[in-house]
């Protein structure tokens, strides 16, 4: 009915600034949308939205690159402008169960800059328990932080049965069957774990923080001689890490320990998560519970 009424008062329809701009610094249309916490009428404006963004088929995302408008998902739409009111935000936040310091971490993310947001996010994420994550982001926390501990555990079984067959092979002599078997047995260990150490680099970044994740020594962080050491134990939010580029080395050949944790910077490695939303993250405001408990609509 809105959009009726505005089409025959001006000839056009409603402009939407993620939508209709063709730039992140041309704000055409409707930048923010401010509302009370109620479910249903925000998964309404975001089906809207998807039917607006429906009409530009080829047309690019401006905040995630390749995606195109007509493949985000009414949650997706939301995250561009919803925002809740202060007052919900602000009862929200007073009503979680959890340390008044990670209180007011969730305040501090309620404004117009913030010097460090995604620290502080993850910070909130890695000690405020589901309270202060949120039930459907403390459940993806929680499957990361299992699958980063069974990784551990098949990356220290491929070494030890890498080391057990090189000392198997060392005991035995050259040319004879014995041997060689011994020898393929271990080809074979090698590359399982160099497998298992491409996996586990893999998964640097993901997961709670809460549990450490092994690597191989050719893949530990890359420390400068002048940084004194805690600089590698405690790193800032803002610091990046970089990895060595040598691969795992096929002889088996790794100089100092096997293994070494890894700890995970406040903002390393976190990719391009879509916050947007400032206040909904604040408020732990979860719509994607919508999709699971449509009854509260």
């Amino acid at each position: 009915m809105i959009e009726q009424i505005v089409r025959e008062d001006t000839g056009c329809g409603l402009r939407w600034r993620h939508i209709h701009a063709n730039t992140l610094d041309e704000y055409t249309g409707i930048l923010h949308w401010v509302a009370d916490q109620h479910r249903g009428q925000a998964k309404g404006l975001g089906l809207h939205l998807q039917e607006v963004a429906s009409a530009y088929p080829l047309k690019l995302d401006l905040h995630e690159d390749g995606r195109l408008l007509a493949s985000l998902s009414p949650y997706e739409h939301l995250h561009r402008l919803f925002r809740l009111c202060v007052t919900h935000v602000s009862r929200n936040i007073k009503t979680r169960k959890v340390p008044d310091r990670i209180r007011m971490l969730m305040r501090s993310l309620v404004c117009v800059s913030h010097v460090d947001f995604e620290g502080t996010v993850h910070q909130i994420e890695r000690e405020g328990g589901k309270e202060g994550t949120g039930e459907m982001r403390h459940k993806v926390l929680s499957g990361e932080d299992l699958g980063i501990h069974t990784q551990n555990e098949r990356l220290q079984k491929a070494q030890d049965r890498r080391t057990d067959t090189q000392e198997r092979l060392a005991g035995l002599q050259e040319g004879t069957p014995v041997y060689a078997k011994a020898k393929k047995a271990l080809q074979r260990a090698e590359l399982l774990y160099k497998r298992a150490a491409e996996i586990s680099v893999a998964k640097v970044g993901s997961g709670s923080g809460k549990v450490s994740l092994l690597l191989p020594t050719s893949r530990r962080p890359v420390v400068s001689p002048t940084e004194p050491p805690e600089s590698h134990t405690t790193p800032a939010a803002s610091a990046v890490p970089q990895y060595c580029d040598g691969e795992v080395d096929d002889s088996g050949d790794i100089q100092g320990s096997e293994a070494a944790v890894a700890e995970e910077p406040e903002q390393q490695g976190r990719g391009k998560r879509m916050r947007f939303n400032n206040t909904l993250y604040a408020c732990n405001y979860d719509m994607h519970r919508d999709s699971e408990s449509s009854g509260e609509e």
